[in-house]
């Protein structure tokens, strides 16, 4: 049995395929001629050496040939003509262990136990032979606990390939990730639960409500609440214009409006949490919903923030640059709009106004504001109450304000009066979906439509 050894390939392009003898006629290069140049090049004896699979080109009579070697080595050439090595580095190919654990791991050397790809549950939890496709169990990812099978598209406690890195979740954010995967899958199947158990229903914030709005042909709007205490207020600013503004719309894209089926919109906060965000995403990529509107979103260094591959993103600044932490660093975007690729969609960033928390786009007609409003400061309040909205608009986000509008019962603060005194002024109606469980003890977002556009 022989031991496990590392080999470093290389990549020689450009080699010659052919010598010329002295009398001037061409012949094929020897292999040992090859293995000759290589340890005068480099010095070390290769473990390996070969042709491409590309083979030789027959108009320039050159190959490229595969060396592998112990060590590492320094670029080289060969025969003083050929172009430098280049190091085969191929990154490890993500696979799950489907006839395993489920999980992405080294099928050859895993010893966890088997689990059904269907429920998620281990083989020796099912009669009999009754798994993966024969279980008759709900779905629940084995991975991040959400209401899918295992091994589905863009499952968020995948690990991802970056720069050739294998990127794997830490404990903490796999642990957030399977958090929200498990109350999307109990809220899916609350009444199942409930029926099985014979148990009152548990006070568990929902990740999802929903309200049906028909805008023209009909819209949905699916709001996502995210539980977070804001941290500490921040400093008023007053850069914001406070005139009243109102707001047009094109005749061409009016007309457009009238023969689309109207949109999913979705809003949350993600707490800056990166497990948040990307859960968030991949969950409204499963549902397709066409336009995310997120605040407080993940930030990192040097303008970069969370993609998906489903989605365009938009933003009210191209640039920041974070340094130490995050709560320190008041000065990347804190509202992003996501918008669904491939989806039909007439989408228009309207003019920036200068202001992280704020941003417009119009999506097929529709003119969708993504609020941010910090805890403790007026100027986002008062913007907001001096627009004159069309009859297609929708104001949605984190306000950080309480009325019986869209919170019955609770006690009004925070700027809150005054939001809806504008909603009621302007027509505006709230078109969310209340609930006992969504706001436990705090603010969460809100979402007003002209009633032009529909009523919840």
């Amino acid at each position: 049995m022989r031991r496990l050894e590392k080999w470093f390939m290389y990549a020689v392009p450009q080699v010659p395929h052919d010598f010329y003898h002295i009398e001037g006629a061409p012949a094929p290069m020897p292999t040992e001629l090859i293995k000759e140049e290589i340890i005068a090049q480099t010095g070390k004896q290769p473990v390996n050496y070969r042709l491409a699979r590309s083979g030789v080109n027959p108009i320039t009579k050159r190959a490229t040939w595969i060396i592998g070697f112990n060590t590492a080595v320094s670029r080289f050439r060969l025969f003083n003509s050929s172009s430098y090595s280049v190091l085969l580095d191929k990154p490890r190919e993500i696979q799950l262990h489907s006839t395993g654990c489920l999980g992405y791991c080294n099928p050859f050397t895993c010893n966890r136990a088997s689990r059904c790809s269907t429920c998620g549950k281990l083989n020796t939890e099912h009669e009999g032979a009754l798994v993966h496709q024969q279980c008759t169990r709900a779905a629940q990812c084995a991975n991040c606990h959400g209401p899918f099978r295992a091994g589905h598209s863009n499952c968020p406690a995948a690990p991802r390939v970056y720069a050739k890195r294998r990127i794997v979740l830490t404990a903490k954010e796999l642990a957030a990730v399977r958090a929200v995967g498990r109350k999307d899958y109990e809220t899916l199947h609350r009444a199942d639960i409930d029926e099985a158990e014979h148990t009152s229903e548990s006070p568990l914030s929902p990740i999802v409500t929903t309200a049906e709005t028909p805008i023209t042909s009909g819209a949905r709007i699916i709001a996502y609440e995210n539980e977070r205490l804001s941290k500490r207020p921040r400093r008023l600013s007053t850069s914001l214009p406070i005139a009243p503004t109102t707001l047009s719309m094109s005749d061409a894209i009016n007309g457009y409006t009238q023969r689309n089926k109207g949109l999913t919109i979705a809003w949350a906060n993600a707490g800056r949490g990166h497990a948040n965000h990307i859960t968030l995403l991949q969950l409204a990529a499963e549902a397709q919903l066409d336009v995310i509107c997120i605040q407080e979103p993940r930030l990192y260094w040097n303008s970069t923030t969370q993609n998906h591959n489903a989605y365009d993103r938009y933003q009210p600044t191209d640039n920041w640059n974070l340094r130490g932490d995050l709560e320190e660093n008041e000065q990347g975007p804190r509202v992003m709009t996501y918008i669904r690729k491939s989806a039909n969609l007439k989408v228009e960033q309207m003019s920036r106004l200068g202001n992280r928390d704020l941003l417009w786009i119009r999506v097929n007609g529709y003119s969708i504001l993504n609020v941010y409003r910090a805890p403790c400061t007026l100027d986002i309040i008062n913007y907001i109450t001096h627009l004159v909205p069309n009859e297609r608009t929708v104001v949605g986000g984190d306000f950080n304000a309480k009325h019986d509008l869209w919170e019955p019962g609770v006690i009004t603060a925070n700027q809150g009066a005054q939001l809806a005194t504008w909603a009621d002024e302007q027509g505006m109606e709230f078109i969310g979906h209340y609930s006992d469980e969504s706001w436990n003890n705090r603010v969460g977002s809100v979402s007003l439509s002209d009633k032009g556009s529909g009523s919840a």
